[in-house]
């Protein structure tokens, strides 16, 4: 029962990730070719994704994510790129974030992380479950996002295996490290 419960959760946030995306599309698709745009954005109409701070730097979304899935994992700190990850709990691959809207990045007593609307502030080391849903990014985000600056948002992703990005939506059940 929990099983196919679980599969018929999976099979409706494809349909509305499908739908959604069709609309993006759909939506950029229809935009007027003489309309001008800048030249470091992807869409018209895009979601609109920023780049927060430096030491940590996170990617941030205007728009609320519907996504159903969810991921638990530790929050980490990338060295090379200045970005958070999460690495799924008890194993797996590494995951870029894209933040909610309004989430700011910290460097507390040392440790780098995130304030969270609603939430409060989340640090390298501590626990989390994610609401949201999985992307895969290759070398630009996909064409549905806008951003000033998309190579900023691939720095977070490069070391990334499969350059997986989890947008999240909602965060639950923060466990403090230490």
């Amino acid at each position: 029962m929990r099983k196919a419960r679980k599969a018929i959760i999976r099979l409706v946030a494809l349909q509305v990730t499908a739908m959604a995306t069709a609309a993006c599309t759909a939506s950029a698709l229809s935009t007027n070719a003489s309309t001008p745009k800048a030249s470091t954005s992807h869409a018209a109409d895009g979601i609109v994704l920023r780049i927060e701070g430096g030491d940590p730097k996170i990617i941030v979304s205007e728009a609320e994510s519907h996504h159903l899935a969810s991921l638990t994992g530790t929050l980490r700190y990338d060295t090379e790129t200045k970005c958070l990850t999460l690495s799924p709990i008890p194993s797996g691959r590494p995951h870029a974030l894209v933040w909610p809207k309004e989430t700011r990045p910290t460097l507390i007593n040392g440790l780098r992380g995130v304030d969270v609307p609603s939430v409060g502030s989340i640090r390298e080391g501590d626990q989390m479950t994610a609401v949201g849903g999985t992307e895969f990014w290759k070398d630009q985000p996909p064409a549905v996002y806008k951003i000033d600056n998309p190579n900023d948002a691939v720095e977070c992703v490069q070391n990334i295996p499969g350059r997986q990005v989890f947008v999240v939506g909602v965060i639950e059940n923060v466990r403090r490290s230490g």
